[in-house]
């Protein structure tokens, strides 16, 4: 997915806690343990948003943004801009 779009903030949330030291191995910017919080879940929030925009510049030529959509119901699939699977 990194390779798709770089710089993408990845959040794990599951139902197991066995899976945050992978998740955190894999440099995955959080990790939720459910039933999620809504406390939990602002808080993530607030520090990834920080993390990724704090000393951010603003470019003046808005870049064409990449869209990707991630789906793990039923079978893994990765589409990026809404086109057919790309894994």
């Amino acid at each position: 997915m990194q390779d798709i779009k770089p710089g993408l903030e990845v959040v794990v949330v599951t139902a197991h806690s066995q899976y945050a030291l992978e998740a955190f191995k894999v440099h995955a910017s959080g990790f939720l343990l459910k039933p999620v919080g809504l406390r939990d879940a602002l808080d993530l929030l607030r520090t990834v948003m920080l993390r990724k925009y704090s000393g951010l510049e603003i470019q003046e030529t808005p870049q064409k943004e990449k869209r990707m959509y991630v789906s793990s119901f039923g079978s893994f699939a990765i589409y990026t801009n809404a086109k057919r699977p790309r894994y």
